[in-house]
């Protein structure tokens, strides 16, 4: 460097020439022999100073300091990655450059903005048709990040031809190269509807003259390309999860492509199913990561992320339409979430629930459509086991899909819900709604009893023996139920189910009560009213345990509270020219009539 005002500037520029060329006259000459020990010195020196730099960059990356990544990108980090070192000669310098530019377009988005320019994208292209598996590895890396920030990127690397080579690197028999491809995959199909439409559309990578250096297709055969010519990139996915050489994390990792795909709505979900054995593909990974001890994976996490995974995708697929989910019934996985449902290991306990999430979401899927469907899934044992996924939730919000999937169960028809209450559900969901940590968990749990309870007498007796008046009651009074008006209707709607299904007065009779809520009272008391006049022995008894009584105090205390309620809206009114009713009261008709012409 020269610098301006040295008084040693000339001399140093003069050695600067002659060192110049020196170097110039050493490297005209062929390289070999002792003479040229000094030239060869000087591309080593090189080639160790450029590998220096591009892993002290990686170090202060991996400090994931964001004042230190936004002074790399002001100093135009991305322009010295990308130009000179993403196209190193030298594999471990241009794997080093890719990991440094992932990092950047990882955390900061405009770094992103920087990379999804042509030249720069033509160059992270390239990459993925390296003859070095760690360069295909390290670009599919990089294109994954970029994708995965925003649907412009995505666009952009399909403008720089990154679908073919993307694709010819899905069809590597090499499992590093595929696992990257896959997950990179995974990046574009979720972008967009559209990047799923484009990536679908694109044919075979792999003609029969054009193979990816150092892969081969799964085929059987060296010109396994002459073969699958025509096949698709789905099917080619397909074939890969039958490979002995695919891991079951790349397995996962495919299923995830078929997931993302399927998100984007029925007909791309219904292109999967069609085009290939997507579902038997996640049904088999599910089996397989529950049975199947792998060598090659690391620990039992890996696994269960992979069943986690196969649900997941099928659920998906089927939330779509009951054609969809009568393909996803039939491919046999049923038993395996009615398993997975209550999974648990203490030694990673968020993948287990990873794993009982989906698996419960995979069989809601399945019983929100048909009651056929619903009667399938009960008859493999659902019911039993979603009861005890609440047990193992604790009114936690974890338990908010097994509860959806009970009360649609239960909402069919009288013999699904009995099956409910029985099998120990009713007591499980009381539970769970007084324990419920959410207004939306004990709003679920509420809607779940009313749907049990609608049915007759046979379910509303079962559920108010296991305290579920009380458990209302307190919900559609409750704070909570200020905060959650879903909450306050859903629990009025199964008090009065099994106020009106219980079928003995003995149940409601604590109800009559001044403490009672007036709509409630009203169900209370109209039940009274109907059955009293049809029974002389329950008139008898509601005498003489004090009810009649109980229910003079309450008509007299209610007409006092409408009368003071009046007078003070009246006084507002006339105060403030506006009318005033107390916003609690109106909430839950506390100033309505208690008893109509009949029931008096």
């Amino acid at each position: 460097l020269v610098q301006a005002g040295d008084e040693r500037a000339p001399l140093r520029a003069s050695r600067c020439r002659d060192a110049r060329d020196a170097c110039s006259r050493t490297m005209s000459k062929p390289l070999g022999g002792s003479s040229h020990a000094n030239a060869r010195d000087a591309l080593d020196t090189y080639k160790r100073a450029r590998l220096a730099f591009v892993t002290s960059l990686n170090e202060m990356l991996r400090k994931d300091d964001p004042s230190l990544d936004a002074a790399l990108l002001d100093n135009d980090c991305l322009a010295l990655l990308h130009r000179p070192l993403v196209q190193d000669t030298v594999p471990g310098v241009r794997v080093s450059a890719l990991a440094a530019m992932r990092a950047l377009a990882t955390r900061v988005d405009r770094a992103g903005d920087v990379l999804a320019t042509p030249e720069t994208l033509s160059k992270i292209v390239s990459s993925l048709s390296h003859d070095d598996q760690n360069v295909v590895v390290a670009g599919c890396g990089l294109a994954s990040a970029l994708a995965s920030k925003r649907e412009s990127h995505v666009r952009s690397l399909f403008d720089a031809g990154a679908l073919g080579p993307l694709r010819k690197a899905l069809d590597s028999l090499n499992p590093e190269i595929m696992d990257a491809a896959s997950r990179c995959a995974v990046a574009v199909v979720a972008a967009s509807p559209w990047a799923a439409e484009r990536f679908l559309a694109e044919e075979t990578a792999c003609s029969e003259n054009e193979v990816l250096p150092g892969a081969a297709l799964h085929s059987g055969t060296q010109n396994g390309s002459e073969n699958r010519s025509k096949s698709s990139i789905l099917e080619c996915l397909c074939a890969a999860t039958s490979s002995p050489t695919t891991s079951l994390c790349t397995r996962s990792v495919i299923v995830r492509i078929f997931n993302a795909i399927c998100k984007h709505g029925e007909a791309l979900a219904k292109r999967v199913v069609r085009d290939c054995d997507a579902c038997g593909v996640a049904a088999r990974l599910a089996r397989d990561a529950a049975t199947r001890v792998d060598a090659r994976e690391t620990t039992g996490p890996t696994l269960a992320r992979a069943r986690a995974a196969a649900f997941a995708c099928l659920s998906t697929m089927a939330a779509h339409s009951a054609d969809l989910a009568a393909v996803v019934m039939a491919s046999g996985v049923t038993g395996d979430a009615v398993a997975a449902c209550v999974y648990a290991s203490d030694a990673y306990p968020e993948e287990s629930f990873q794993v009982r999430e989906a698996a419960t979401f995979l069989l809601l899927s399945l019983v929100n459509k048909t009651p056929e469907l619903a009667q399938a899934v009960c008859d493999a044992g659902a019911v039993e086991s979603l009861v005890q996924n609440l047990s193992m939730e604790a009114g936690s919000k974890r338990s908010v899909p097994a509860l959806t999937a009970l009360g649609y169960i239960a909402d069919y028809k009288p013999s699904l819900a009995l099956r409910v209450v029985t099998a120990d559900g009713g007591q499980r969901i009381v539970q769970t709604l007084a324990k419920a940590d959410t207004g939306d968990v004990a709003a679920t749990a509420a809607w779940a009893l009313g749907c049990c309870a609608r049915h007759g007498e046979d379910t509303a007796s079962l559920l108010a023996q296991n305290g579920a008046i009380r458990v209302l009651l307190g919900c559609y009074v409750g704070a909570q139920a200020d905060r959650h008006p879903t909450l306050r209707d859903k629990a009025r709607t199964a008090l009065t189910h099994v106020i009106k299904k219980c079928g003995s007065l003995d149940v409601i009779d604590f109800l009559v009560s001044p403490t009672t809520p007036g709509p409630v009272l009203k169900h209370v008391l109209s039940e009274f009213a109907e059955r009293l006049g049809k029974d002389v022995h329950a008139k008898r008894a509601f005498v003489t345990s004090g009810g009649l009584m109980r229910l003079q105090n309450v008509c007299r205390a209610h007409e006092k509270d409408v009368a003071s309620a009046s007078a003070a809206a009246r006084k507002g009114e006339s105060e403030s020219g506006e009318k005033v009713t107390s916003a609690a009261s109106a909430a839950i008709g506390e100033l309505a009539p208690l008893l109509d012409e009949r029931s008096l």
